[in-house]
């Protein structure tokens, strides 16, 4: 059927927030995606979740330099998550969604993990997911089988800061200007545009079969 890249994003996110998921996801690497102040406790409570019942490694971003001004740092993440094996990692450009999908994806060639779990607020996991299979892509790695665990509801109607700080709105709208980028970067995208809705369809096709 003819469909609009709208469409196709609808369809896109319909599978991504409703996924089939492994019986042994308890034994695979999480990451939790860097988010600001005012998201982050979507991101660090599913995490504990994933924790309590043995998943780990857990991945975080260091961000030593600063350069997200909205998310908090590796060092109060760790607060919240004692007792666990942590790794850290440095993205190689100024942080975003992408160049932090990018590190992970470094280090799972690296370390050749076969699965990873990511975790990311309800209006960030679409541009999250897509991020993250665009990376293993861009690195050499396209055989790692990416899952999503979607983090906490938080106030729909509340105004929160996104996008390193810079963004403020309602939840509800952000979900709107993560379309937009989606689209956006689909097209031109630093440091690479992200890979098509197509294309991460006929991933999703390809990890579940």
């Amino acid at each position: 059927m003819n469909a609009t890249p709208e469409m196709r994003l609808l369809q896109l996110n319909t599978i991504v927030m409703n996924r089939l998921f492994p019986l042994d996801w308890t034994s695979m690497p999480v990451y939790l995606f860097s988010e600001t102040s005012d998201n982050v406790q979507s991101v660090l409570e599913v995490g504990k979740q994933c924790l309590y019942y043995g998943g780990g490694p857990v991945c975080i971003i260091d961000d030593a330099d600063k350069t997200n001004d909205g998310y908090p740092g590796a060092s109060v993440w760790k607060e919240s998550l004692e007792k666990c094996r942590i790794i850290t990692l440095t993205p190689g450009a100024s942080l975003n969604t992408l160049t932090e999908s990018l590190a992970v994806a470094a280090v799972a060639k690296e370390e050749k993990w076969d699965s990873l779990v990511i975790i990311a607020p309800p209006f960030h996991q679409l541009r999250a997911f897509i991020s993250m299979v665009t990376a293993v892509s861009t690195v050499g790695y396209p055989t790692v089988r990416i899952y999503n665990k979607v983090g906490v509801t938080l106030p729909w109607y509340a105004q929160a800061r996104h996008s390193q700080g810079t963004l403020t709105a309602k939840r509800s709208d952000l979900i709107l200007t993560e379309a937009e980028r989606i689209l956006k970067y689909q097209q031109e995208g630093t440091p690479v545009p992200l890979l098509s809705t197509e294309r991460v369809l006929e991933y999703l096709e390809w990890r579940d079969t």
